[in-house]
């Protein structure tokens, strides 16, 4: 498994709004912003070399936090993709919405609880946007992956 524009935070150290990203002590990941349609990933080592399937996973629970305090609306917007010879064959989408306020509580999603997990996917494409030229930063933490025995 491939993080890319990910690093790892230890919350005892984050700003007194941005604590509460690791709902399991202490470490959580950040997504760190970018020019908008820069998205952070999770993907597998063959996702986009494969030719006829190769490895997949399930993305089933997470809990996730725009950082800082943003002064406005931020989406969070997630892509499960499955990507074959470079072209998308199937894509799941998420998108979460913080309404404008000082600071925002850490969300806790659990995707099989609602059947809306992303099943047999090799790429997991993350963004936290608001107004602007940048994407915002995230934090994230009490991420659920699977790999199934049989992939697709």
């Amino acid at each position: 498994m491939t993080f890319n524009k990910f690093v790892v935070i230890n919350t005892t150290s984050a700003s007194a709004e941005d604590q509460d990203c690791a709902t399991s002590l202490p470490n959580a990941l950040l997504a760190y912003g970018g020019p908008q349609g820069s998205s952070s990933l999770f993907s597998t080592e063959d996702a986009f070399t494969n030719t006829e399937g190769g490895q997949t996973f399930n993305f089933n629970a997470y809990s996730i936090k725009p950082t800082g305090r943003p002064d406005g609306d931020v989406t969070i917007s997630i892509f499960g993709w499955y990507i074959r010879n470079n072209t998308p064959v199937k894509v799941n989408t998420v998108y979460m919405y913080f309404a404008d306020k000082e600071t925002y509580p850490v969300s806790k999603i659990n995707l099989t609880a609602w059947d809306w997990a992303m099943k047999d996917i090799n790429v997991l494409e993350i963004s936290a946007v608001r107004d602007g030229p940048q994407n915002w930063p995230f934090c994230m933490d009490d991420i659920e992956i699977e790999f199934p025995e049989e992939s697709s």
